[in-house]
């Protein structure tokens, strides 16, 4: 419990096997005590050590690649648990797994399965669940762009299954006046930031009516700057 404690506390603990032993052994704790051990998580992915170790995608000896394992627990916890501040705890370690490289390329290896069940949870009326969720698919935008830029990603379907399944999950919200307005804005730049500069996901937007359901987005917002944004994705489908 020291070492977990070290986690919460301070950021400034130096990463041993003990934070390591303490997290495993979390994790096999039932679903009705895990709430500390993911609070505890979603901070350990921010230290560069411990994002290295549970993040990476590489091959330990025998052994599979924990970040595989790790990105199975957590849309596990996202598919099976009833809680939701579980789901909220999930879904900001998937957030802050995007501060290394070894999170962020975790959380690319396998877009469709993942991301799908994230988009989910903007369905949730809990404003907590609704930001954390929208948090994470701004984080993934912007990891799939700037890999689509630098030409690690040479098709668009990681881009394309990500805008899919946030306009699937989002597409028959008549009204988003009782949203989290924070969520809202991360939701819009999640969106603007899938489409941008490439006409094929754009077109893919416009026949899923991106206009209908941004517009929609629009009325919603407060913030002016929230606004400007969904102008701007209104704008790129109109000008197919």
């Amino acid at each position: 419990m020291c070492a977990l404690e070290d986690i919460l506390k301070t950021s400034t603990y130096d990463p041993r096997d003990i934070h390591v032993s303490a997290i495993d052994t979390g994790f096999g704790w039932n679903m009705d005590t895990i709430i500390p051990v993911m609070d505890v998580f979603r901070l350990a992915l921010l230290n560069r050590t411990l994002n290295r170790i549970y993040c990476s995608l590489d091959m330990e000896s025998e052994k599979s690649a924990r970040g595989l394992e790790t990105i199975q627990r957590l849309t596990n916890f996202l598919v099976s648990a009833s809680s939701d501040p579980i789901r909220i705890l999930v879904c900001r370690a998937m957030a802050n797994s995007a501060m290394h490289q070894w999170g962020r390329a975790m959380l690319i290896h396998d877009v469709n399965t993942t991301l799908k069940y994230v988009a989910a949870q903007l369905n949730s009326a809990k404003h907590a669940l609704q930001l954390a969720a929208a948090t994470a698919l701004a984080n993934w935008a912007l990891i799939l762009l700037r890999h689509t830029e630098s030409g690690k990603i040479a098709e668009l379907g990681p881009r394309e299954d990500a805008l899919r399944a946030i306009i699937q999950a989002i597409g028959d919200i008549v009204s988003f006046g009782d949203f989290n307005q924070i969520a809202l804005i991360r939701l819009l730049q999640a969106i603007v930031t899938l489409m941008w500069g490439d006409v094929a996901i754009i077109q893919l937007a416009k026949g899923r009516d991106i206009i209908g359901i941004v517009n929609r987005i629009k009325d919603a917002v407060v913030d002016e700057s929230g606004k400007a944004v969904a102008r701007d994705i209104i704008e790129m489908a109109y000008s197919l």
